[in-house]
């Protein structure tokens, strides 16, 4: 193997492995965030087999994933005549889909934070401003990926 494609075997790992963190620190499933970096970093379709060696995961783990970003809108099962095996990739429009679950979690948080301030006590007014606060930065994020998809959605 040539140093550059070594370079970018590491790369495509590291990519992976970050996209699996940030999906689990969002809520969603560590492999399913993995899954979708390895096919956003391979950029073709790819059988189950093909993923479960690269992620060093079971089949079932990799069609688990698959399901979670299917749900989501985020990739798509293809069978093709011939084959035996099922591929998976990321749709065409898996960037909408992809604002539509980040938008989703940020409404979610924001859910969280205006139920506990709804139930505190009306003499809990520094609390009450400080989580206000935080939720109003929470719906200010989720106005910019409104804003994002309806750019993405011009495009």
């Amino acid at each position: 193997m040539t140093s550059h494609a070594a370079e970018l075997t590491d790369l495509r790992a590291d990519f992976v492995e970050r996209l699996g963190v940030l999906a689990q620190a969002e809520g969603g499933s560590r492999n399913a965030g993995r899954l979708f970096g390895l096919l956003a970093f391979e950029g073709r379709a790819m059988t189950a087999a093909e993923i479960a060696e690269a992620l060093r995961i079971g089949r079932s783990s990799v069609v688990e994933g698959a399901k979670y970003l299917e749900t989501h809108g985020m990739s798509r099962r293809l069978g093709r005549k011939g084959q035996r095996q099922d591929e998976f990739e990321l749709t065409p429009s898996v960037l909408p889909a992809l604002q539509n679950w980040i938008r989703a979690r940020r409404a979610a948080v924001c859910r969280e934070f205006d139920e506990i301030i709804s139930a505190l006590p009306d003499e809990a007014g520094d609390t009450r401003e400080r989580l206000e606060s935080f939720a109003r930065f929470h719906r200010r994020i989720e106005a910019a990926i409104a804003s994002a998809q309806d750019e993405t959605s011009r495009q």
